[in-house]
């Protein structure tokens, strides 16, 4: 009885060895089948801007100003001052001068007193025309030495170039409403410039232009940089925004910008077109900047806020007039330089586009970004690093427009907020992986069928055999 009892036993031991075969068999079919497959192809389921130019009290003129009492247009003469020179006496800066009206005595070595700046009127046509006469520009343009019809040099004297300077500024100031000429003048001019004359023609030519480019640029100059928006690329460890480009209405009075960053305690830099990088630094008027930070001093940060000050310095700013004491003399005036300035914030804002699984980044995605009113910001396509952007404040959404391939399209609509005080905020977005389901047996290799069935026989052949084994004693 005991010995029937102990075969029993080792038949169980049999049977359950072989059932365990068998499980191990289909477990390793199935772990085969999972890898196979998973390797293969599935298809898927579907600007604050301001002019700053500072005018002196007095100016101590310490040579004649050109009168003008006699001129070529009439009688064929040529008359000019001497250097036409007007001194600050608290900076000793010099400034050349020309002179309001016409035919007034000037006494010698007078002091003019600050009386006006030149009427906003006409005032932006009189600096263009200022910045592009003698002596600020000396052999190019209206000023380069050219030969007349009979094969003559002109402008070939600094005389000649003051003296041309001279009546365009009264002849461009007789077109907008100041009375510099008489009316017979103004009509010998006009005539000799019809037919011809070298001189009286320049003189047209160059009031004419002027007045143009008055009635097209009118008031103060300004500048603005368009940074709405500002958009960010990851590249060598920092943050480099988009390239910049600076506008302004006067672009032709200004001559260069200086680019700076201020409240910067982030390490960021501006960087010029040549990749030069600075905290301040000079950029050549019509070309672009950038603005870098390194990356690592942005992920340890909880707030970002960036000051970015643009200012432009001009040839030529504002005109101003003066006087004599004696209302009978001459009225000169200066033109200086000066500078307009325009600054814009940075913040940032990260967008995270991230593989529910596994919670690491996924590239490929195309993102829209709209404000509160539903209109779109900015669209973008992920890549494996975050994506910043500098957001002015408000209400804000985040939607995907096209997946990546392997994950599913995610139609959630994320909602997030900026906040205007240098907050970072962080907007995420999660995919989901497709899974690969198989549409058909021919999804799977024909051979694995086989492979798969060789192993169940087999299982079920060995527990067969040890059952019928048992059965027998």
């Amino acid at each position: 009885m005991k010995k029937r009892n102990n075969k029993s036993k080792s038949g169980l031991t049999k049977i359950a060895s072989a059932n365990f075969v068998l499980a191990f068999t289909m477990a390793f079919f199935l772990i085969t089948m999972f890898m196979a497959t998973n390797n293969m192809p599935v298809a898927y389921a579907a600007d604050n801007s301001g002019e700053t130019t500072t005018p002196p009290a007095t100016i101590n003129a310490n040579n004649k100003i050109l009168q003008g009492s006699r001129w070529i247009f009439i009688d064929g003469s040529l008359e000019v001052g001497d250097d036409m020179q007007g001194t600050d006496p608290v900076t000793k800066k010099n400034y050349p001068l020309y002179c309001i009206e016409r035919k007034k005595e000037v006494t010698a070595n007078p002091v003019y007193k600050y009386e006006k700046e030149a009427d906003s009127k006409y005032e932006a046509g009189l600096a263009w025309l200022l910045s592009k006469t003698y002596p600020q520009v000396t052999n190019t343009g209206y000023m380069a030495p050219k030969k007349d019809a009979s094969g003559a040099t002109k402008m070939n004297t600094n005389d000649e170039k003051k003296y041309v300077t001279q009546f365009a500024i009264w002849y461009y100031l007789q077109l907008n409403g100041e009375d510099e000429l008489t009316d017979a003048e103004l009509k010998t001019l006009e005539t000799k410039a019809s037919e011809g004359d070298y001189y009286a023609k320049l003189v047209v030519q160059i009031a004419t232009d002027a007045n143009n480019y008055n009635k097209a640029n009118q008031g103060a100059a300004t500048i603005s940089v368009d940074a709405n928006n500002l958009d960010f690329t990851v590249s060598n460890g920092n943050l480099v925004s988009k390239e910049l480009t600076v506008n302004s209405n006067k672009s032709d009075l200004i001559t260069k910008y200086t680019v700076s960053v201020a409240g910067n305690s982030y390490g960021a830099v501006i960087v010029d077109k040549d990749g030069k990088t600075g905290a301040a630094l000079e950029i050549a008027k019509g070309d672009t900047f950038k603005v870098s930070v390194p990356l690592e001093n942005i992920t340890k940060a909880q707030t970002f806020k960036l000051n970015v000050k643009v200012t432009a310095n001009l040839s030529i700013s504002k005109v101003y007039f003066y006087k004599a004491d004696d209302a009978g003399e001459q009225r000169p005036l200066i033109a200086l330089p000066g500078t307009v300035d325009t600054s814009f914030d940075v913040t940032l804002t990260r967008i995270d586009k991230i593989d529910a699984s596994n919670n690491k980044p996924v590239s490929g995605a195309v993102i829209s970004i709209k404000d509160a009113n539903g209109n779109e910001v900015t669209k973008f396509e992920t890549t494996s690093d975050s994506k910043y952007i500098s957001l002015k404040a408000g209400d804000y959404t985040l939607q995907e427009i096209s997946s990546p391939d392997g994950y599913e399209l995610n139609k959630d609509v994320v909602k997030f907020t900026v906040k205007n005080d240098g907050t970072i905020t962080v907007a995420v977005m999660k995919n989901t992986p497709t899974v690969a389901v198989p549409q058909t047996a021919s999804n799977i290799p024909t051979y694995l069928y086989i492979v798969g069935a060789l192993i169940i026989v087999a299982g079920a052949v060995v527990v067969c055999s040890v059952a019928k084994t048992e059965k027998n004693r």
